[in-house]
């Protein structure tokens, strides 16, 4: 047992010992390449509503929802029908936060700060369509 506990012991100190801040201050003349954070940032350029303005308002709004479908007064199934409605929905979604709502008609907003800037984006991109 006293084996397996020095093992189990030294073999923590050399890990521990073999950390990259330990590499990079013994081998200074090694060159650590740290990969990029992010090659292109997806949550605000490049925003089209197909497919992720329509996935989004697939899921959120209407045809998951149930709510604004073709019976519905703000219908938002169709490209045309949701960049008419583009600067209303970010400003629901986005700006008050008051859309979407449950069964209940409780406001249950979108939290997911990549969804909020995809929309805000479009929007602001003049509501493209494809690339």
């Amino acid at each position: 047992m006293k084996k397996i506990f020095f093992s189990a012991a030294v073999f923590s100190v050399i890990i521990a010992a073999c950390t990259k801040d330990n590499f990079e201050k013994d081998h200074p003349k090694v060159i650590v390449i740290k990969p990029p954070t992010a090659i292109t940032d997806t949550c605000k350029d490049s925003i089209y509503y197909d497919p992720q303005i329509k996935r989004i308002i697939s899921n959120s709004c209407a045809i998951a929802a149930g709510c604004h479908t073709s019976s519905d007064a703000f219908d938002l199934t169709t490209f045309a029908k949701a960049k008419a409605k583009a600067t209303l929905i970010k400003q629901k979604v986005v700006v008050e936060g008051s859309m979407p709502y449950n069964l209940s008609f409780v406001p249950v907003p979108i939290t997911d700060q990549c969804v909020l800037d995809k929309i805000k984006a479009w929007v602001d991109a003049g509501t493209p369509e494809k690339k």
